[in-house]
């Protein structure tokens, strides 16, 4: 991404504790305080100056607008940001961890076919890998996701193949279950029906995945204009 090893490895935990920040905020549906975050970090990057604090807060300002866009459906983006953003992954020749991090969350702000073909990079290479990490299986679900409300589903139907084809340790049992809740969220697209999903939904254990997931569930229904079936 056009920085030094000593910067990513420097930045790292700054990287982290911007994502924590903006989990936290959205993981409590704080829509204002994701807006402030991302207001305030859109115009550090655009007061930057130096070339690398201004892609620090665009990837930054990107992350955060990603999470206010999935929870308001509001675009605090433009186009020229779109490109910029889009340009700085297009640069990347081989996933190291910091990478895959940004990544996974900025992908609603990447147009299709940047996901898409980014993802499959990263799953191509991470196919000969012995162990796959949670945080890629983790990346690639979030851009099956990200591909399906763009409303391709064939791309993200790919996507999903590639990961499962992947050497995930048999312990990441969340990873499993994103999968097939991926694979739910198809066959609903498919075929219109809702009682399968909904009986999926209802096994899920862990009260707030469920409520995570219903969420996203009817983010698709709203989506694809299914009736209820």
């Amino acid at each position: 991404m056009n920085i030094s090893y000593n910067e990513i490895i420097t930045s790292e935990v700054d990287i982290k504790q911007v994502i924590a920040k903006i989990e936290f905020a959205y993981q409590e549906n704080d829509i204002n305080e994701l807006k402030k975050l991302s207001l305030c970090l859109l115009d550090k990057y655009q007061q930057s100056r130096d070339e690398f604090s201004k892609v620090e807060y665009l990837l930054k300002s990107a992350m955060a607008m990603n999470y206010y866009l999935d929870l308001s459906g509001k675009d605090l983006s433009d186009i020229k940001y779109k490109v910029t953003l889009a340009k700085q992954f297009n640069n990347i020749r081989h996933w190291f961890k910091k990478e895959i991090i940004l990544f996974a969350n900025v992908q609603l702000l990447l147009d299709e076919d940047s996901v898409y073909k980014l993802s499959r990079s990263l799953a191509s290479e991470m196919y000969d890998k012995k162990l796959v990490s949670v945080l890629v299986g983790n990346t690639l679900i979030n851009a099956v996701f990200a591909l399906l409300k763009e409303k391709q589903p064939d791309k993200a139907r790919v996507i999903l193949n590639a990961t499962c084809q992947l050497n995930f340790s048999q312990n990441d049992l969340l990873t499993k279950v994103r999968i097939k809740f991926m694979k739910a969220l198809l066959n609903y697209i498919d075929t219109g029906k809702e009682y399968p999903i909904r009986q999926f939904l209802d096994s899920l254990e862990d009260g707030h995945l469920k409520e995570s997931w219903i969420f996203a569930f009817l983010q698709i229904k709203n989506i694809y204009n299914h009736g209820n079936n």
